[in-house]
């Protein structure tokens, strides 16, 4: 009797673990699903911010359907997204069709910073809400 008391104890801390999981993927979700513009870009413990590459248009907008839109001066993509444990997975389907994971280094109501290899070095992108 006492055996089957601790499997169902096991089994609730299970469900619970695994529910809390859910919740926090729900929660970045919600985080995440807005409009973004990009602040700075960081290579190499060097900053650039999007005044000084004279970017006009730098808008990231992620939708709670699953969608996504970038519109930079240079670039326009759209394509869907989802959260798998501490990544952003894009897929993008116009203009090409091509699938990014980019690391979530952190992800606030204030501030989202992602991260990518980009030719053998680590690079971040930090996005702000857009006004």
């Amino acid at each position: 009797m006492a055996s089957g008391r601790l499997c169902l104890v096991y089994v609730a801390l299970i469900w619970s673990v695994a529910t809390a999981c859910n919740n926090s993927e729900d929660a970045r979700k919600k985080l995440l699903v807005r409009a973004w513009e990009l602040r700075e870009i960081r290579m190499n413990d060097q900053a650039v911010t999007a005044e000084q590459l004279k970017l006009k248009k730098q808008h990231w907008e992620f939708f709670a359907d699953g969608k996504y839109k970038v519109d930079f001066d240079f670039l326009s993509e759209e394509g869907t997204w989802k959260i798998e444990e501490d990544e952003l997975i894009t897929y993008t389907t116009s203009p090409s069709v091509d699938t990014n994971a980019l690391a979530i280094g952190e992800l606030t109501a204030e501030k989202v910073v992602l991260q990518s290899d980009v030719q053998g070095k680590k690079a971040y992108l930090v996005l702000v809400p857009a006004n």
